[in-house]
């Protein structure tokens, strides 16, 4: 799959009765773009990025609007952030989370993508399951 270049439809939580979502309002760093529905982390300086194939990110969840901080200081932005469960895309091939990897820490591919391998990656959350349209589900909390 591939990283988000517009906003998303933004899904409630799917499993069960569900935790509520909590919600954060965040600075966005500079130069970054956000789009409504993506999967979003804070890097090391502690401003929210898209979230990406990159070590030292650190899960914050969902983006629940979107942001262009293009040209704007860090924290110049800011978006309201979803912590929850979310559906995302799968990864293919050997990277595709599986039935096996319930319950296991699963890996940003980037701000619309999950996989189970943690090489080079940043954590996203748990895999609670499969979304009924078979995308993986990760709880980011």
């Amino acid at each position: 799959m591939a990283a988000l270049n517009k906003d998303t439809t933004v899904t409630s939580p799917v499993i069960g009765d569900g935790a509520p979502l909590r919600y954060f309002e965040l600075g966005v760093k500079a130069d970054a773009i956000i789009y409504k529905g993506a999967l979003v982390a804070v890097d090391a300086t502690g401003y929210l990025v898209p979230a990406s194939t990159a070590t030292g990110l650190r899960a914050a969840g969902r983006a629940e609007q979107s942001a262009n901080n293009t040209g704007g200081a860090n924290g110049a932005k800011r978006v309201r952030v979803a912590r929850g469960a979310f559906p995302a895309n799968n990864a293919t091939a050997a990277d595709a989370i599986v039935q096996a990897d319930l319950f296991a820490t699963v890996y940003f591919l980037d701000d619309n993508t999950l996989t189970h391998t943690a090489t080079g990656r940043s954590a996203a959350g748990k895999f609670v399951g499969f979304h009924d349209d078979g995308r993986p589900i990760v709880e980011i909390y």
